[in-house]
């Protein structure tokens, strides 16, 4: 984990920890990476109410987008943090 990763974590313990809310708290990260074809990603897409909440024509016209773009630039997957 790299510096710039601890100091976050420690800063939101020490934040948390401030409140006097909790008990001492404890903050871990975990992460990941995965993995999408381009049919995934874009269903994945479609859960965020950001996405969901365009016009249909709109909605459709930037799903086409990305993924034509993952498809001729990334070879048809892309991985994501």
């Amino acid at each position: 984990m790299d510096h710039q990763s601890k100091e976050k974590i420690r800063s939101t313990e020490d934040y948390i920890n401030g409140t006097g809310l909790f008990e001492k708290v404890l903050v871990k990260r975990y992460p990941w990476m995965k993995e999408y074809n381009t049919g995934e990603y874009l269903k994945l897409l479609n859960t965020y109410s950001g996405h969901r909440n365009l016009e249909e024509a709109k909605r459709s016209r930037l799903f086409r987008g990305i993924g034509e773009l993952i498809e001729n630039e990334y070879g048809g997957t892309i991985t994501r943090p």
